[in-house]
Order: structure tokens, then sequence, then C-alpha cells
């Protein structure tokens, strides 16, 4: 991404990005209200910048701000959140919260702040606006950290609060979140399938795999909410196991897609074509990586959503009217999301690395080594976590 001459930028870009990594790791870790916040908002900042790269350019520019904005408007929603924890325990320390006793009307008020500002950094429907502005403009390996694990992080906290701080909730706390999940992952798919820009193409199709997550994690919540053990069970490791595989099939692309973009100097698919007769090992480390977007065995991306398919069929069970309804729609959803998800998985590689080139832009080599073994480990990794699962859900 850096020219080899830029010797100082690639050493500030370096250092900010292991900082940013070392971040996301402390925002696990936290303990308490301040030390959250604070890596929290170190992990923001450090983004802010990372996006803001190349600053001479006015897309950069208006995308960092676009997220920076949205982050800290994200930030006053998850602080208001805390505050009702606050109010009943008398604590900032995250162990003191752990099944506090509250009303309803305290955690209708924790619900719904913690929606907003978590999902504003996840990407829910009405509050991605960031999501599709910030990955085209930011260098490749830092969408690639952005979308396969910073944006995991609110989903993280959604389980601490769901599954550890507050144990009793209403049924219509899950059925929420699984709503708001399908518009996501519909509206995510949807937009993707229309894009001609590479990296544009996979922001969007990071919003649909949130939903997806959402949509898993919600019906965790359903079944928590009945009691219902084993199904809870199924539904929470389908999602935990589609947050790995997003990870990594996502992180994967984005780097392909950075590789194709220093070889080419444009990500616009109406320009590009035939890259595959150039740079074979790139084109085959792609098609892995699509192949696991769209979740066709043996690859990881079909284990955890036919475990959320599986959560989806099994939810009748439940008995309730309305899951009755829910459930179809959502399982139908999903599997309209499958169908589109393959119809721009082969548009992003047929136009992109098959056919013939649109335009005089010329490969000269394929890329190197060291690139390779960085998204080969990732292409490897999509493939072993497919086809031995098991191996896989058991840390999981």
């Amino acid at each position: 991404y850096i020219q080899e001459e830029d010797y100082d930028k690639k050493i500030l870009i370096a250092l900010l990005t292991n900082i940013f990594i070392l971040s996301m790791i402390l925002v696990l870790l936290s303990s308490n209200v301040f030390t959250f916040i604070l890596f929290w908002e170190v992990m923001s900042i450090l983004s802010f910048f990372l996006v803001l790269w190349d600053f001479k350019k006015e897309d950069n520019y208006r995308a960092s701000l676009v997220y920076i904005t949205m982050t800290h408007i994200g930030t006053v929603f998850i602080l208001l959140s805390f505050i009702g924890f606050y109010i009943n325990t008398k604590s900032l320390n995250f162990m003191d919260w752990h099944n506090a006793v509250l009303n309803p009307f305290w955690i209708s008020w924790i619900f719904l702040f913690s929606v907003v500002g978590f999902g504003m950094k996840a990407g829910f429907i009405g509050i991605h606006n960031w999501l599709p502005k910030a990955h085209p403009v930011a260098p490749s390996f830092v969408s690639a950290l952005m979308s396969g694990l910073m944006i995991k992080m609110p989903i993280y906290m959604f389980i601490r609060y769901y599954f550890y701080f507050i144990k009793h909730y209403p049924v219509s706390f899950g059925l929420l979140i699984i709503i708001v999940g399908t518009i996501t992952m519909l509206f995510g798919i949807l937009n993707a399938s229309v894009q001609n820009t590479l990296k544009k193409m996979l922001a969007y199709s990071s919003m649909e795999n949130i939903g997806i997550i959402a949509v898993g994690l919600g019906l965790s919540m359903v079944f928590k909410s009945l009691n219902m053990k084993e199904l809870y069970s199924l539904a929470l490791a389908g999602t935990l196991f589609h947050i790995l595989n997003h990870s990594l099939f996502k992180s994967l692309l984005f780097m392909s897609a950075g590789s194709v973009i220093l070889k080419t100097h444009t990500q616009d698919m109406s320009k590009l074509g035939g890259i595959i007769k150039h740079a074979p090992k790139l084109g085959i480390i792609t098609l892995i990586g699509i192949l696991s977007l769209v979740a066709l065995p043996p690859f990881n991306g079909f284990i955890s959503e036919w475990l959320l398919y599986q959560s989806l069929l099994l939810s009748l069970k439940t008995k309730l009217a309305y899951i009755g309804i829910i459930s179809p729609l959502v399982a139908s959803s999903l599997a309209m999301t499958g169908g589109i998800a393959m119809l721009s998985a082969v548009k992003y590689f047929g136009i992109t690395f098959l056919g013939r080139p649109r335009s005089d832009i010329k490969i000269a080599s394929d890329v190197s080594t060291l690139s390779l073994i960085s998204m080969g480990s990732l292409a490897f990794s999509c493939i072993f976590t497919g086809m031995l699962p098991f191996f896989v859900l058991y840390f999981v």
C-alpha cells in the first residue's frame, strides 16, 4: 500500500496498526467501565486515523469524519447503558454486574441503549452509514482488521450483556434482535450485489454477515428466555462459529482485494478481468475465500450457517405461535441471502479474475511470497475449519 521510499510512513502505519490490534485485545480483557471506555476509545481513534491515512483524498477525509462521528454517538449510548447498571449495582466493576437483579424498566433501558450503541459499531441497519464509506478508502489490511475483528467487539459485548450480566429478560428482546439481524443481512447483501467496487462490495457483505450473526444471537436469547438449554447452546455455538468463520474469510478477501488494487491501482471491477491468468496463486486463494463466503461445503461458512438453519427449524419445538410464524420467514430470508450472496460472488470473481482484461491495465506477476503466506494461512484455516469443524466447535 505504501511505496518503498516512504519508509517513515511504513513505520508509522505499522506502529498504529499494532497498537490498534492491542487495543482490541485490551477491550476484551477490560474488567470495569473505566478500562473498557479507555481502550474502546483508543480502538476507535486509531481506526479513525488509519481510515484517514491518505488524508489528501477527499473520500478518505469524509469517510473518516462520518466514522468518528458515528462511533462517538454510539459511545454515548453505550455509556447510557452503563449508567443503568451503575444505578442498580452501585459499582463500575463488570464482575459486580454479573447476575444483576433489575426491574423491567432498567432491563429495557439497558437493552435499547446497548442495541443502538453497540449496533452502531457493528453496522446494524439504519446505523451502518460509516461501514460502506470507511472500508473502500482505508488501507486493505486495515479493512481486514476492522471487518474481521473490530466489528465483532460489539457482538462480544452483546454476549456479555445478555448471557452474563442480565439473566432474565422477555422473549421479545431476542425476537427484536432477530428481526433487526434479518433486515440487516438482506439490506447488506442486496447492496453488495449491485456494487462495482471491490472493497465496497466486501463492506456490504460484512454488513450481511453481521446480520446473520445477530439472527443467531437473537435465537440464543429467545431459547435462553424460554429455558431451552440445548437449543440455546446450539444457536450460540452456531453464532460463535460464524463470528470465527467471518473473521477468517473476510480478512482473506480484503487482503486479496488489497493485492489486486496494489497490482492494478484500481478497485473498479469494470476495468478488471483476466487477473487469474497473470496471478493464478492469488486467484486460487481468492476463490477459497469466495466459496467460504457463500457457505458452500466443505468450506467453513457452510458449517456455521447450517447450525443456524438447524436452530431456526428446531425453534418450532417451542410451540409458540409467533415463533412458528417468524422462524420460517427468517429461515427463508437466510436462504434468499445465500442465493444473492452466490450471485455477488460469481460477479466478484468472474468479472475480476476470469475472462479477458477490460482495459489496458497489465499485471506483470503474481503477489509476493510473504503476501501468499499470510493469505494462504487464512485460506487453509477456511478449509480446515470447514472439513474438521468438530475440533473447532469444541474450543468454541
